[in-house]
């Protein structure tokens, strides 16, 4: 398919809408996977919210040029698949390294949380990164905790005293 400067002017905006609005990025060499497995991970990629691209390079680095995913520009050599989190941010992490648990073929380039480039070896430590919901859950944990300690506390003295009376009334029993 020949590329059309209008086409490779609307692809450079639509990557570049994408990148300004996504949480992470992931780029990986897809080189070696068979059609079949590449519709597969499209497939869970949408199930997964997450946006899967394949482009030239060079209309990569421009569409990336003014967003937070910038700093993955050099890794941008050989077939690269990206793979970007729209709403949690570790969802594309998650796909990709669930993926490559079942077809060994998928090779991690780098990836950027936030701004700030990981390499290969972090695919695991984002992809265990909680969703919003569980990061909400934890918060809410952590702030009920102390409160219900200090019910407890506060409960402690009462409780005292009804172990003692229960006792006292059990000893009476016992001696009577």
């Amino acid at each position: 398919m020949v590329l059309t400067l209008a086409n490779k002017k609307s692809m450079i905006e639509e990557l570049a809408t994408v990148a300004k609005t996504a949480q992470s990025l992931v780029v990986v060499d897809y080189s070696g996977l068979t059609a079949e497995e590449v519709t597969l991970l499209r497939k869970q990629a949408r199930a997964a919210d997450v946006y899967l691209k394949v482009m030239k390079n060079t209309l990569v680095k421009r569409a990336l040029q003014e967003s937070a995913f910038n700093c993955a520009v050099p890794a941008m050599a050989g077939p690269a698949l990206l793979a970007f989190s729209m709403r949690e941010t570790g969802k594309a992490a998650k796909l990709i390294d669930n993926f490559i648990r079942v077809a060994n073929k998928l090779e991690v380039k780098t990836i950027v949380v936030g701004g700030e480039l990981l390499n290969a070896k972090s695919l695991q430590k984002v992809a265990a990164l909680p969703t919003y919901q569980e990061a909400i859950a934890e918060l809410l944990g952590v702030l009920q905790a102390p409160l219900g300690n200090f019910a407890r506390v506060l409960a402690e003295p009462q409780v005292k005293i009804a172990r003692i009376l229960d006792a006292v009334s059990k000893q009476q029993s016992v001696n009577s």
